[in-house]
């Protein structure tokens, strides 16, 4: 029977005897191993002695199953299930971190980093845009980003802490400012058409947000945040819209913009591009009325009341010129949007309609007015009522004709809802055949999938007994050898001392044995029924007995007599 035991750790018990799989390999989990705990019990058999539990390993969850057989366990490593639709691997240290790292290699190469997005853009929309535009997310994660804060020293946080203008400032000064979004694909192939086609940002209600690879380490994520430079002295209100010529000019193919502190006069940006159109030098461009300085971001210092980068705020002319005091912050840069498009009356209009243009007129609504005098006039005259004879229709006859047309509607709807319900009935039974079908099917597939098993443990057995038997033979070959040559040598030294014997075994038979020059032996039968002598060298004798051995050792594994 199967069971969830809750204090199986990731590797306690026989996990010698374990495989394991991904359960969100299972379309039905869903936070719920009930799903996935019924679809197991349909496809092992209760007699094969398994245990189910789930495992968090990494903050990926796994399935792990515990045979009491370690050869069925085996059996199932690196095998796809075609009832479970899953692959079930090796329980090991080794087997699990493999897996493991090739599940979540997949899920890198299908997820993008969105940044640079203000805290408050709606996540809806961005979510929206990236699915029509992308195919499918399968998930999203939420980064917040919050602003740098300058440490203060403990006597100035002692003497503000009670001020509740301070204390306000502080938790302003904590709340995120800005979001990056982490977004998961359910296809590959987005990933790889964004990356692919050289996509670097995406607008999205005259804002630009930067795309990265999720992996840091990645060849694509060091090519679209290693070269990039620095510009300074921007408009505060100025947008990617607005910066967009300087970026092409300067070859970038996305722009960061940080966010300014309170007493910052412009606001700073960076902008990214690829190796080949990186120019290491500097450079400025005049417009928005103001001066925006461009330099390698590899350059840190910079003044901040103009954001020169040939020198820094002690020695600005600036600083003398726009500002005295040390408390009081210096002039803010912004683009003067309005200029251009503020209209006014002409004169002559206004000479002419003056009476029309001043003083206080009030304004009646004619609508309402002539909506309550209709009412008015609609109004019904309210009588007591009295009660009069019940007055009855005098021509009954008229109504027949109707009557047998609704009675013939109603017979037509009864006989088409018959119909329908006969369908239905019809549909719901084939529904039910087709349903015991399926069932007869996936128990066919288990049965043979069973049987699959019981085969392959069955060959396993089998090579193992023949290992057994050909190391046997090759000993008893070897041993066989040995005797054959040292009979070889004995007749050798019988050849040398005797040219021609006759070897007589009755009156009536003998043998004579001629022996030529060249060593060969001929043997001359005068009769052909000789009788069988028995061996009695020594060597003969060992003969005798490696050969019995041999064939008890084939008889012992099934094989019948030599």
């Amino acid at each position: 029977m199967l069971d969830i035991n809750d204090e199986f750790t990731a590797y306690g018990g026989q996990h010698n005897y374990a495989v394991f799989t991904f359960l969100k390999s299972f379309k039905s989990y869903e936070n719920d191993l009930k799903d996935v705990i019924n679809l197991i019990k349909t496809c092992f058999h209760a007699n094969i002695g398994v245990s189910s539990c789930r495992v968090v390993i990494g903050q990926i969850p796994l399935l792990i199953l515990r045979f009491n057989n370690k050869t069925y366990a085996n059996a199932l490593h690196n095998t796809f299930n075609d009832a479970l639709k899953v692959t079930f691997y090796k329980f090991d240290e080794e087997t699990v971190n493999q897996q493991i790292a090739n599940y979540l290699e997949k899920i890198d190469k299908k997820t993008i980093k969105l940044i640079d997005i203000e805290a408050n853009f709606p996540t809806e929309t961005i979510i929206n845009i990236f699915k029509n535009t992308y195919r499918p997310i399968e998930k999203i994660q939420k980064i917040f980003k919050r602003p740098f804060i300058k440490h203060q020293t403990s006597s100035i946080l002692d003497n503000n802490f009670n001020n509740p203008r301070q204390q306000k400032q502080r938790n302003n000064n904590n709340k995120p400012t800005k979001k990056q979004l982490l977004i998961t694909f359910k296809n590959q192939s987005s990933a790889d058409n964004i990356f692919g086609n050289n996509i670097w940002y995406k607008t999205i209600d005259h804002i630009n947000i930067r795309i990265l690879p999720a992996n840091q380490t990645s060849e694509e994520y060091i090519k679209r945040t290693k070269y990039s430079y620095k510009i300074t002295g921007i408009p505060l209100n100025a947008t990617s819209q607005d910066f967009k010529p300087i970026l092409t000019k300067i070859g970038a193919l996305s722009c960061s913009f940080t966010t300014p502190s309170r007493r910052q006069s412009f606001k700073t940006a960076y902008a990214y591009m690829p190796k080949s159109k990186f120019i290491n030098n500097y450079t400025k461009f005049n417009v928005f009325n103001t001066t925006i300085y461009v330099f390698p971001s590899t350059h840190n210092k910079s003044c901040t009341i103009c954001g020169n980068p040939s020198h820094e705020y002690q020695t600005c002319d600036r600083k003398s010129n726009n500002n005295s005091s040390q408390s009081r912050p210096f002039k803010k840069f912004f683009i003067n949007r309005n200029s251009n498009n503020k209209i006014s009356l002409n004169s002559d209009i206004t000479k002419k309609f003056k009476h029309l243009l001043t003083g206080n007129f009030t304004t009646l609504n004619n609508e309402k007015l002539l909506i309550q005098k209709l009412q008015l006039i609609l109004k019904p005259q309210i009588q007591p009522y009295t009660p009069g004879p019940i007055q009855r229709p005098s021509n009954t006859n008229n109504w027949d004709t109707p009557m047998m047309e609704l009675q013939s509607e109603i017979n037509t709807l009864k006989a088409s809802l018959k119909d329908d319900h006969a369908k239905i009935s019809t549909l719901a039974q084939e529904n039910k055949d087709l349903k015991n079908q399926i069932t007869k099917l996936q128990t066919d597939i288990l049965n043979n999938y069973k049987v699959i098993i019981l085969i392959k443990e069955q060959n396993s057995r089998v090579e193992i007994k023949q290992d057994h038997i050909l190391e046997q033979l090759n000993n008893l070959f070897i041993q066989l050898e040995a005797t054959e040559e040292d009979n070889q040598s004995d007749v050798n030294n019988i050849s040398d001392n005797t040219s021609q014997s006759i070897y007589e075994y009755s009156d009536d038979t003998h043998i004579t044995r001629t022996v030529y020059n060249d060593r060969e032996i001929v043997f001359n039968k005068e009769n052909l029924d000789l009788p069988l002598l028995p061996l009695s060298t020594p060597n003969n004798q060992t003969s005798s007995i490696n050969i019995s051995l041999l064939q008890c050792t084939v008889q012992s594994f099934s094989f019948g007599n030599l």
